[in-house]
């Protein structure tokens, strides 16, 4: 599914013998996945089969909608069912099916949680709609994911002198974990954080249609606090080589890359402090891709050449870029707003 999620977003016809083929093997041998990360990755690449040369344009003409007839509706509705019903509480984990009792920490998960968020946010796309009580877990979920405190960075605003004051705060994967992985900020994380509080504030506020009535809201500051402090400690951590403060070196380093891609793109920010991200990694990306065309960074689970490579597909064509029509509803764009704010 992540394969055939990315040859789409790569723009491989959907008659491509290799995209045929792998959507008969998935709906012949898995019609209804084990857990919320195979369905999420299902419904995205299903959703993606939605006029995929047309992504981006449809995005920002809120007239023009993708649209996905036939049994590819009928697929991703069943698909968006699913997960739905493998939620946990607020949000999700890999809630295998026939898997015995709870995953070690429980059965919530920020990464988790980021993919289902990401399979939802392209379904809302096609018109499969999610209630706005599912989006609010997501949101609440998400900002409790982040650290109470943080370094406080004064800056000042480029355009009125004002000062700008932010915590550096990242997201754990599971906050309050004892774990030593599980429950520190990480750079995956801290971008998976930052993407879900964006898609989830763009879908609470009718795709920006009520963003007025939204800032008048005791949660709104506090929204956007919270992802300024995100990116403000994707800023003090920045490694375009590694995924930052991972006590295993080059942990997942790939994923921190797509993760990047999809949290920037949908802020709509160019750089991460004085860092232009994309050039950055992206130079580092194409320095280290194999004879044959693939990645391995050899930081990832089995099948690790697979995943990597994938996650250097999306990044490479940002395939997150222009989902969000206007990206912040309040600052943080490096370019002037495009709805002339």
């Amino acid at each position: 599914a992540l394969a055939l999620y990315a040859l789409l977003k790569c723009k491989v016809p959907l008659k491509d013998p290799s995209v045929r083929k792998g959507f008969e093997y998935l709906e012949k041998r898995h019609k209804k996945p084990g857990g919320s990360y195979e369905t999420s990755t299902m419904l995205l690449a299903v959703c993606a089969t939605a006029n995929p040369y047309k992504t981006s344009s449809a995005s920002r003409k809120r007239s023009e909608r993708l649209k996905l007839k036939g049994k590819w509706r009928g697929w991703a509705q069943k698909l968006h069912a699913h997960l739905l019903d493998k939620k946990q509480g607020q949000v999700w984990r890999y809630n295998v099916t026939g898997q015995p009792g709870s995953p070690p920490g429980g059965n919530q998960d920020l990464s988790s949680t980021q993919l289902a968020a990401l399979a939802l946010f392209a379904a809302h796309r096609v018109k499969i709609k999610t209630p706005d009580s599912v989006w609010q877990d997501i949101l609440d979920y998400t900002m409790a994911a982040q650290e109470d405190d943080g370094r406080e960075v004064v800056t000042k605003d480029p355009l009125t002198g004002a000062e700008i004051r932010r915590k550096a705060r990242g997201f754990c994967y599971i906050k309050g974990s004892q774990h030593p992985e599980r429950g520190k900020a990480t750079g995956s994380m801290t971008a998976c954080g930052i993407a879900n509080i964006m898609m989830a504030r763009f879908i609470l506020t009718d795709g920006g249609r009520k963003r007025e009535e939204w800032e008048e809201t005791v949660d709104a500051k506090k929204v956007q606090q919270s992802i300024e402090d995100g990116i403000c400690w994707l800023e003090e951590n920045w490694n375009a080589r590694a995924n930052p403060r991972k006590q295993q070196e080059n942990v997942y380093h790939l994923y921190w890359m797509y993760a990047v891609e999809r949290a920037m793109d949908l802020v709509g920010k160019q750089r991460i402090g004085t860092h232009l991200w994309y050039s950055e990694m992206g130079q580092h990306l194409i320095s280290t891709q194999r004879e044959d065309g693939s990645w391995d960074s050899q930081s990832a689970h089995k099948p690790a050449g697979v995943l990597d490579t994938c996650f250097a597909l999306l990044f490479l064509k940002k395939a997150t870029q222009g989902q969000i029509p206007f990206p912040s509803i309040t600052g943080g764009s490096d370019e002037p707003p495009v709805d002339n704010r």
